[in-house]
């Protein structure tokens, strides 16, 4: 089955913005509230990304549906996630930048984008 470059980067967003089930401690460089931004994905280019020590939340734009992920691994200063959006697996990645920020990619049968996150002020 053929996906639009469009879903699988909906895809890659959905991960992130997803409830997930942690199998392992999250690091603490990880938790807290992000901004999320994907300028390759139109619809989606904003959205908040809540990771806490046991699961990770994620909406985008005004929508406040929550999304859900799998696979989550935490290792040292990176964070991995797989997920099946419309019959299309997609493989998440972020690492960590600084302290307020994380950058990765998600990939797809057909492609790949660029995912930022910032660290919210509260």
């Amino acid at each position: 089955m053929k996906i639009n470059p469009s879903k699988a980067l909906l895809t890659l967003l959905l991960g992130l913005a997803v409830t997930l089930t942690l199998n392992a401690q999250t690091p603490k460089n990880f938790i807290g509230t992000w901004d999320q931004k994907a300028p390759d994905a139109p619809g989606y280019e904003t959205g908040k990304v809540v990771i806490e020590k046991q699961s990770v939340t994620s909406t985008f734009g005004e929508n406040s549906y929550k999304y859900v992920a799998n696979q989550v691994k935490y290792k040292s200063d990176t964070l991995k996630f797989n997920m099946d959006v419309d019959d299309e697996y997609v493989k998440c990645y972020l690492v960590v930048k600084d302290k307020d920020n994380l950058t990765g990619f998600a990939t797809w049968s057909s492609g790949e984008t660029v995912l930022i996150l910032t660290r919210t002020k509260e």
